[in-house]
């Protein structure tokens, strides 16, 4: 195992941790995971510093899972701009639109929270904590591009000094951007992005990574840089991210 996997096993050892740690601290166990890869033990020691959270106050005064209100109006008009304001703090809260119902001019609206299925059972990350994992996947895999990806003595080459690197730092921002989008939408096309531009960084980074492990065997003194770790550990972070920011089922 070269250098640059051990270092990115120490970087996932220590979201394991954090995403363990996590319930007990007020998170998620995907926002847990994003702070111990990101900031390693820091992460983790931040965790560790938060007062610890019981089962009483995770579910007692936690969100109602079924929120319904009413937007009266003396028009549909009036009705459907109040709605409109009050769904965008109802989305940054974690709660997506479960049904709408008309009558006359006034609105009745039904929210059901992100983090509780039709049984009351967890269902995925709220929209913020998957858009800043998306987010910060996209950081770290940006990061693995100005990072060295083979190195011969004092030589150094860089993902963005190659093609397939450039390509990768292009998809980054668009990974970025799009997480920005994630913890701010229901929309299901942030998700689907955020996703397939993770997956394929990660299979550029991998098959990059297999080709210069090759070279790297064959040529004394060469080896492999941190630069690809980065890009793939970003990936996989950015689409786990994607994955996690599910929209609750309809109840049948």
């Amino acid at each position: 195992m070269t250098d640059p996997l051990l270092i990115l096993v120490f970087w996932c050892a220590w979201g394991v941790v954090g995403a363990v740690l996590a319930p007990g601290r007020g998170y998620t166990r995907l926002g847990g995971f994003t702070l111990g890869f990101i900031f390693s033990f820091f992460g983790v020691g931040y965790l560790l510093l938060r007062p610890r959270v019981d089962d009483t106050d995770t579910k007692v005064p936690g969100p109602d899972p079924i929120v319904v209100r009413t937007y009266p109006g003396g028009s549909i008009e009036d009705a459907s701009r109040a709605f409109a304001e009050d769904a965008r703090t109802a989305h940054g809260l974690g709660y997506a639109v479960l049904s709408q119902t008309w009558t006359g001019s006034a609105l009745s609206v039904t929210y059901q929270h992100r983090g509780m299925g039709e049984r009351g059972t967890r269902q995925g990350a709220t929209p913020v904590s998957a858009g800043l994992a998306t987010l910060g996947g996209s950081v770290i895999a940006a990061v693995g591009t100005v990072a060295p990806w083979v190195s011969l003595g004092f030589l150094d080459r860089k993902g963005v000094d190659t093609p397939d690197g450039f390509i990768v730092l292009v998809l980054a921002v668009v990974g970025a951007i799009t997480g920005v989008v994630i913890g701010r939408t229901p929309a299901r096309w942030p998700r689907v992005v955020g996703f397939l531009v993770s997956a394929a960084i990660v299979v550029i980074a991998v098959v990059d990574l297999v080709d210069i492990s090759r070279a790297v065997a064959t040529a004394p003194g060469a080896t492999a840089g941190i630069g690809l770790p980065l890009c793939i550990a970003g990936g996989v972070l950015g689409a786990i991210g994607a994955i996690a920011a599910r929209a609750p089922r309809a109840a049948r």
